[in-house]
């Protein structure tokens, strides 16, 4: 008898990936200097949000296996 071969399990689970900004920071490293904090910025943060390409994530990162939270 040989033994038998492993199996892969596929199913659901609960993962969140959050990309945070620190906008509570008295001043971001990068701009530190030039006396900027662009973080705190509303279009700034709507930017990197629209940036954002989630369903290339879903499909190429996942696999397809994934389903975006709001």
């Amino acid at each position: 008898m040989g033994a038998t071969p492993p199996r892969s399990l596929t199913g659901p689970e609960i993962r969140t990936i959050f990309l945070g900004m620190d906008q509570g920071a008295r001043r971001t490293l990068v701009f530190q200097r030039q006396g900027q904090e662009p973080v705190k910025d509303i279009r700034v943060r709507e930017a990197f949000y629209k940036a954002i390409d989630v369903e290339l994530i879903k499909s190429r990162v996942m696999r397809g296996l994934s389903t975006p939270s709001a």
